[in-house]
């Protein structure tokens, strides 16, 4: 019964995860909203525990950590007097449970619990993707069920030969299954660019890397705001340029779906006056494109979209500038620890994959409660965590081995 085994239980509840994250895309639906509520409940109540029972919250190198969770638990809150029907409240569950996602940064700084994890969902996840999920997802939602690869991907010369080419083989899958999921196509691709910078080792400089890894940020937040000030629209850019080269029979990959949403989220957030602090998870923004469904077809009379597939703007509508700047601060300090401070050059190069993953939800990043979301996070936590910044490179490349099992079953 090593499936249900006391020490398999949060490694069990992230194989749940797993199944229910592709719901929505799945043709034989697993499961409704309480049963993903009850997921949700017992996932976080075990990270509570575990937290308490190691004292976490406010140690050294968490405290922006645990500023963020108290922010978002008051806007939580806030939230609650917010709401008023059903489907804000339902909202207010989703909008929540996504924003405190980075809280699992505490349970991933410890290597020992990567290994129990991933080693089950490599043992579990796998199998069901082959004689179940493959054959009932569309093929789009592949890369979510997944996401575990687009981390441990990104190590492929340290991976043994047997399961390296089973990860080949599903990165590969992730790459061409479908190629209008133009956002997963690129992650899958950057797992093995970053995995090309491990064969050449002696060429992957740190200045280098150091110097990616600002191109990320600063990119980040000088497109935005060129953007914003009306100076300079990358997404105009690249629409107008695949006109250009682009036939009608070809897959239009750059096709800019972004731009309008920009204007209604910032539009929004001034019209109501939430710029600072957000409307709370409850709310969305007010929306002509999308807001129909809510407005209309559910009869709230509020024409919003609750949540975009720019992660970003999600997090900016939820809880304002204030949490941008939050979010910002930990996904900065996840990678310059990673980076700077690691006796590793693996971790360093998950330091630049975490500032490419920022600059990236201001292009395409789902705020869900997923297992996309949790692979994120446990990957940022490489870069908090001392344990794995103070492995050699053989230690690390031992760790990686270790996290896929010697048998499936």
């Amino acid at each position: 019964m090593a499936l249900i085994k006391k020490e398999n239980y949060f490694p069990f509840i992230t194989l749940l995860i797993t199944i229910i994250s592709v719901n929505d895309w799945n043709r034989i639906p697993i499961g409704n909203t309480y049963v993903e509520w009850l997921i949700l409940f017992l996932a976080f109540s075990f990270l509570y525990k575990y937290i308490r029972k190691h004292n976490l919250f406010w140690t050294n190198g968490y405290k922006i950590l645990a500023i963020y969770i108290v922010y978002v638990i008051i806007q939580t809150i806030r939230g609650v007097f917010v709401a008023d029907n059903y489907w804000e409240y339902k909202a207010l569950v989703a909008g929540s449970s996504a924003l405190l996602m980075p809280a699992f940064i505490y349970y991933f700084i410890t290597p020992n619990n990567y290994v129990q994890t991933f080693v089950y969902w490599y043992r579990y996840a796998i199998i069901l993707f082959v004689i179940f999920f493959a054959w009932t997802l569309q093929l789009g939602a592949y890369n979510f069920y997944l996401s575990p690869v687009l981390l441990f991907g990104c190590f492929l010369p340290l991976i043994k030969r047997r399961w390296r080419i089973v990860m080949i083989f599903l990165l590969t899958l992730m790459l061409f299954v479908d190629l209008g999921t133009r956002s997963q196509v690129i992650k899958a691709f950057m797992c093995f660019i970053i995995s090309a910078l491990i064969i050449f080792t002696k060429y992957t400089k740190d200045i280098f890397i150091k110097i990616a890894h600002w191109i990320c940020y600063s990119a980040a937040i000088i497109l935005l705001i060129l953007g914003i000030s009306g100076k300079y629209n990358i997404f105009a850019e690249i629409e107008e340029g695949d006109k250009i080269h682009s036939s009608s029979t070809t897959e239009n990959l750059n096709a800019d779906t972004r731009s309008a949403l920009y204007v209604e989220v910032i539009n929004s957030a001034i019209n109501n006056d939430y710029i600072i602090w957000g409307r709370s998870p409850a709310r969305g923004n007010d929306s002509d494109a999308f807001g129909a469904l809510l407005g209309k077809e559910l009869r709230t009379g509020k024409y919003e979209r609750h949540s975009n597939e720019i992660g970003g703007t999600n997090v900016f509508t939820w809880i304002g500038l204030i949490g941008v700047f939050l979010n910002l601060i930990i996904y900065l300090r996840g990678s310059y620890l990673a980076v700077y401070r690691s006796r590793n050059v693996y971790i360093k190069l998950i330091g630049f994959y975490i500032a490419f993953r920022w600059m990236y939800s201001w292009v395409e990043d789902f705020n869900r409660f997923d297992i996309m979301n949790l692979t994120l996070w446990a990957m940022i936590a490489m870069g908090y965590s001392k344990e794995f910044r103070n492995m050699s490179d053989i230690e690390f490349k031992n760790w990686v081995r270790s996290v896929f099992p010697k048998r499936i079953l």
